[in-house]
């Protein structure tokens, strides 16, 4: 949607994380065309997805997002920054790892499932992809919201509701079968984690 305005690939590459510039199947410098990687994530969600609040499965095909459908457009989540593996193996279709570290542009359902504070979830695994990120500026990550404002925050003040656009207990927040922590109102990562990364090599 944004692409014929921006007109450079190199736009979705962070100057600092570069992810998007290279790739582990050729040597050499690239831009997101070729690689197919970006330095950051899309909300699908809440915003470019729409995953079904009952149940949180991901609507085939994708319906249109229309800025109507937001209810506080100030505070829904649309792009932030990532971090992920660049070897095209490591990506769903591909026989890629178990958390699927090369697709750390989508966060979805799967990455919102398995993902957040706490011992149970993995550093290195779907929460390398926003909440570990490699290369965090002064440990914080850069986030557009749906209304065009942009803020550099602490992942873990960021919580659940930016990625839902659901604010409110129940009714306004159903039981999705994801664990219990991941309440509207909750933070999707520990302050312990704004500290660390999932990897340090460069991306």
């Amino acid at each position: 949607m944004v692409e014929p305005y921006l007109k450079n690939p190199l736009a979705w590459v962070c100057p600092k994380r570069k992810r998007g510039m290279s790739f582990t199947t050729v040597a050499g410098s690239f831009d997101p065309s070729i690689t197919g990687f970006l330095s950051y994530g899309f909300n699908e969600i809440g915003c470019f997805c729409l995953a079904d609040p009952t149940n949180g499965t991901m609507p085939v095909p994708t319906p249109p997002f229309k800025l109507t459908l937001a209810r506080q457009p100030s505070q829904l989540l649309c792009i932030t920054e990532v971090s992920g593996s660049d070897n095209p193996d490591d990506c769903d279709g591909n026989g890629g790892n178990s958390n699927i570290s090369g697709d750390a542009a989508w966060l979805d359902n799967e990455w919102g499932a398995n993902s957040g504070p706490g011992p149970f979830y993995d550093m290195a695994g779907f929460d390398g992809r926003l909440q570990t990120a490699y290369a965090k500026h002064n440990n914080r990550v850069n986030v557009l919201y749906v209304d065009g404002h942009t803020e550099l925050t602490l992942v873990s003040r960021l919580t659940w509701s930016v990625f839902w656009g659901i604010y409110g207990p129940p009714p306004n927040w159903p039981t999705m079968g994801v664990p219990a922590n991941h309440q509207w109102n909750a933070p999707i990562s520990s302050t312990s984690y704004d500290t660390q990364v999932w990897s340090n090599m460069p991306e």
